[in-house]
Order: structure tokens, then C-alpha cells, then sequence
């Protein structure tokens, strides 16, 4: 075990347990710069640790941070122990933290919980106590806003002690309007504060005001609000209050139906105060029903934020216009690496569009990711894609499931991809109209290579795949083909052509990973 823990000092998770916490206080206060504890589920309940250990080993450890983890736990009925179940944290293990002073806690993660009022007072008290905090996750601990309110502790003070307080993550928690302005009222005063993620709250209108509200006093580099209820007035002033965080790099507002209330305007607004957001870097609005002439007015925005590398505009409704929109906007951002528009109304006009851009040597040098999903093209989109994919050396992920490409689309895809240098790590092509001619392009393309995950489910493949792929394992009974994944799932394959298979597999030195799987069920 010590020669073990030699190798994890730097950076690795040492699990807790009594002996764990001893080392930590006796032999590794001298050497380690930086420890994390985890409290993780499954330990064995031979190993108990009791709170005591922790408390001692976390203020006699002197060098660097200490970060202490619980993930899924249930602290057991004794004060003195702790027993590892399921997703509830006791105020067993918070009492004797409370007691301490705690300067080198660095970071606090204590996600998949379920804290109640008593609870989060409890914690609210050890936090009153970490004055080195810098991040806190409370993620998923079904806080509700009455329990969030309680951590600002017995004094009042709590988390707002933590005065390096960099990083919060209270993302789904039921937090509602009055826990958002509680969190407006109280991360206001973290004047580091530069990471926040309140998702998956419910946050409407009167939320938002009171975020607006507290966007101007923190250093804000990364926000994320998806999956609320942000719409009318509220959302507006929270937009207007983006040009108030010079520093933003990150903002997400996906599933929040922006689109929806055109009265109060917030696709309008989002799109003027984009301009004022030069650093952004990642930019997600995913899921809005943002429609395509609100696309069009995001484009204007987006041609502002020099610095964008990651853009999510999926499920928007948007078509080619919007398209065309965002081509203008993107023409000259070298550093874009990320670009989904799945589930929209992009035609093969559209494509061709962001085709040119990707095919300029601009827009598309940098291009890792190029998600086009459910949107309306096909062969003739396939084809003017297959005309830009030369000029994406870094593209690792294609996924254009969801569409009508055939085969003569697919057969110009594969050969632009024997063409590329690097390898791809996905191919997503479910749910088209590729049959067994098709299939042979593409697994030319897998056995050159150029593809690891080819994902061709929902197909028409029938015997004529079968043959081609009997007739590829053949070809690569030495292959090293160990990592390459073929999904053939819910195509017309039967039983038959499945076990054909067996014979060509069990040759293989290194086979590839078949899917064929029907209505979910294994063949």
C-alpha cells in the first residue's frame, strides 16, 4: 500500500479508510502537494473511517489543497462511523467537521445526495469554516430552495465566508425562482466567483431578474443555465446583463424554449448583447425553438465573438437561411471546433452552404466535431460534404444520422474518407436509406482505417451486407481490429446471415465489435 500511494501523491484519489487517513496525517503530510478523499460508494464495510480521521487527517495535512469527495453515500447510524449504501448524506459526518477549522479544504464535492433543511445547516456551518474553499459541487442533491437558503449556516455567514470561492455547481436541485435570487443575493458577494452552474432548476422569470442582478458584480468566465424556464422580461434583463462579464467564455441557456415568447423579444436581445462578447469561446442554445428567422438574428451575434471554437444550435427549427446566416458569421473564426445543428431543417442547399465554408480552408481547418442530424437532406448534401471533408484535418466525429442519404451519397462520403489522413473516431450514419452497396463502401473505409465506430443501425443492410462483411473479416483474419466498433442493428438481417458470422469472427486474431442487435434484442 505505501509503494502504491508513491504513485497516486500527485493528483490521484486515495480512498478513505481509517489506515488511508493515517498515512495522509503521518507519512504523506511531508511529501504529497495535493490529496483528494473520496468517499465513494462500494468500500468495503470492514474499513470504516470515522469522521474523527477525517477532521485530522484533512487539518494536521499542511502542504497543498486537500479535496474531499462523497459521491452516493449514506452515513451510517453511529456518529463515529461511516457505512457506504446509497445516495443520503447524515449530519453523523458533518458534526465533527463543524467542529474544525478546516483552512486547507480546498475543494468540496458532495453530489447525489439528499439534503434537508437540518442537513444543509449543518453544512452551511462547516462551510462558515473553509475559508480556502474554492470549488463546491452540490449537484443533484434535491435541495429544493428552502434547504439551499440554509447554507449560509447558524451565523448567517456560511458560504459567503468562502472568500476564494471560485467554482459552485448547485445544478439540478429544484432551486425555483427564490432559491435563484437566494444564489443571486449570496454568490453576488464571492467576488472570485468564476464557474456556475445552476441547470436543471426551474429558474423562471423572477429568477432570472435577480441573476441579472448579481451578473454585475461577479467576475463571471462560465455560466450555465440550461434546462430552466427562462423566458418574458427576466430573460431579457439576463441578456442584457452578458456585456457586464468581459471575461464570459462559456454560456449555456439550451432548453429553455428562448424562441417561444417573441413578444418580450429574448431571441432579439441574446442576439444584440452577443455582440459585446468578444472572448466567448463556447456558445450552446440548443433546444430553444429558436426558428429560423430568430437564427438569423443569432448569426448577427455570433459574427462578433472573435474567440468562438464551440457552437450548439440543435433542435431549433432553423433551415437554410439560418445556415446561410451562420456561414457569414463564421467565415473567420479559424478556431471553431465544435458545430452542431442536429435535428433542424437544413436542406441539401443548406449543406452545400456549410460545405463552401468548411471546404474554404478556413472554416474548417480547425473542425473536430460536424454534427448534422435529423435535418432534411440527403445524397446531394452527402455529396457536397464529401467535397469539404479534405479540408478538415482534425475531424474526428461525423454524425449525420437521420437523414435520406443512399448509397450513391454514401459512396462519395467513403471516398473522401480513404482520402483523409486521420482517422475518424465516429461515423454516425443511422437512420438513412443505405443499403448493402452503401454498407461495402463504408466498411472499405473501416478496414483501411480511416473510421474506429461505424454506426450504420436503422438501415436497409441485408444478406448483401453480410457478404461484404464476411468477405472484410476474411481479408483481416491479422488485422489488429480489436478497437473498431460496426453497428448493424435494426436492419433487415436475419438469423441466418447473423451466424454466418461466427466462423469469420472466431478466425480473427483481433476482431472488431458487431452490434446486431434487432428491436433491441441480441440475435
Amino acid at each position: 500500500p505505501a509503494a502504491l500511494l508513491g504513485q497516486l501523491w500527485p493528483a490521484e484519489r486515495v480512498g478513505i479508510g481509517s489506515q488511508v487517513c493515517r498515512w495522509l496525517r503521518d507519512d504523506l503530510a511531508g511529501h504529497a502537494p495535493a490529496v483528494t478523499l473520496s468517499v465513494a460508494s462500494g468500500m468495503h464495510p470492514a474499513s470504516p473511517v470515522t469522521p474523527r480521521d477525517v477532521c485530522s487527517a484533512i487539518s494536521r495535512y499542511q502542504r497543498g489543497a486537500v479535496t474531499l469527495q462523497c459521491f452516493g453515500n449514506e452515513l451510517g447510524d453511529r456518529a463515529d462511523e461511516v457505512h457506504f449504501v446509497v445516495d443520503r448524506l447524515f449530519p453523523s459526518f458533518f458534526c465533527p467537521l463543524a467542529e474544525q477549522s478546516l483552512s486547507r479544504l480546498a475543494r468540496l464535492a458532495l453530489n447525489n445526495g439528499a439534503f434537508d433543511r437540518p442537513q444543509a445547516s449543518l453544512l452551511g456551518n462547516v462551510l462558515s469554516r473553509c475559508p480556502g474553499l474554492v470549488e463546491l459541487c452540490l449537484s443533484q442533491c434535491q435541495m429544493g430552495w428552502e434547504a439551499v437558503e440554509e447554507l449560509g449556516g447558524k451565523d448567517g455567514k456560511g458560504l459567503a465566508a468562502c472568500e476564494q470561492l471560485a467554482m459552485v455547481n448547485l445544478s439540478e436541485n429544484g432551486l425555483g425562482d427564490k432559491g435563484a435570487m437566494w444564489v443571486g443575493r449570496v454568490l453576488g458577494e464571492c467576488k472570485a466567483l468564476s464557474w456556475l452552474d445552476i441547470s436543471g432548476n426551474r429558474i423562471g422569470q423572477v429568477g432570472a431578474s435577480a441573476l441579472a442582478a448579481m451578473l454585475a458584480k461577479c467576475p463571471l468566465e462560465s455560466l450555465y443555465m440550461g434546462d430552466n424556464k427562462l423566458r418574458g422580461a427576466g430573460t431579457v434583463a439576463l441578456c442584457a446583463a452578458l456585456p457586464s462579464l468581459p471575461k464570459l467564455r462559456v454560456l449555456c441557456l439550451s432548453s429553455n424554449s428562448l424562441g417561444s415568447d417573441r413578444a418580450h423579444g429574448q431571441v432579439d436581445m441574446l442576439a444584440q448583447c452577443l455582440r459585446g462578447c468578444e472572448l466567448l469561446e463556447h456558445l450552446n442554445l440548443s433546444n430553444n425553438g429558436i426558428g429560423d428567422e430568430g437564427g438569423q438574428l443569432l448569426a448577427g451575434g455570433i459574427a462578433h465573438c472573435s474567440a468562438l471554437s464551440f457552437l450548439a444550435l440543435g433542435n431549433n427549427s432553423v433551415g437554410d437561411a439560418s445556415a446561410a446566416a451562420l456561414v457569414d458569421a463564421m467565415k473567420d473564426k479559424k478556431q471553431l471546433t465544435h458545430l452542431d445543428l442536429e435535428a433542424n431543417a437544413i436542406t441539401d442547399r443548406g449543406v452545400k452552404t456549410l460545405a463552401n465554408m468548411i471546404a474554404s480552408r478556413v472554416g474548417g481547418r480547425a473542425l473536430k466535431s460536424l454534427s448534422l442530424e435529423d435535418n432534411k437532406f440527403g445524397d446531394d448534401g452527402a455529396t457536397s460534404l464529401a467535397s469539404a471533408l479534405p479540408e478538415c484535418p482534425e475531424l474526428e466525429e461525423l454524425y449525420l444520422s437521420g437523414n435520406t442519404i443512399g448509397d450513391s451519397g454514401v459512396a462519395v462520403l467513403a471516398k473522401a474518407l480513404m482520402q483523409r489522413g486521420k482517422k475518424l473516431e465516429e461515423c454516425s450514419l443511422e437512420e438513412n436509406a443505405i443499403g448493402d452497396e452503401g454498407f461495402r463502401c463504408l466498411l472499405g473505409v473501416v478496414q483501411a482505417g480511416k473510421v474506429r465506430r461505424l454506426l450504420v443501425n436503422g438501415n436497409q443492410i441485408g444478406s448483401g451486407g453480410v457478404d461484404a462483411l464476411l468477405a472484410m473479416l476474411h481479408s483481416s483474419v491479422e488485422s489488429p481490429m480489436a478497437d473498431v466498433i460496426i453497428d448493424v442493428s435494426a436492419n433487415p438481417i436475419d438469423a441466418e446471415g447473423c451466424v454466418s458470422l461466427i466462423p469469420a469472427l472466431a478466425n480473427c486474431q483481433s476482431p472488431p465489435i458487431l452490434r446486431l442487435a434487432r428491436r433491441y434484442v441480441a440475435v
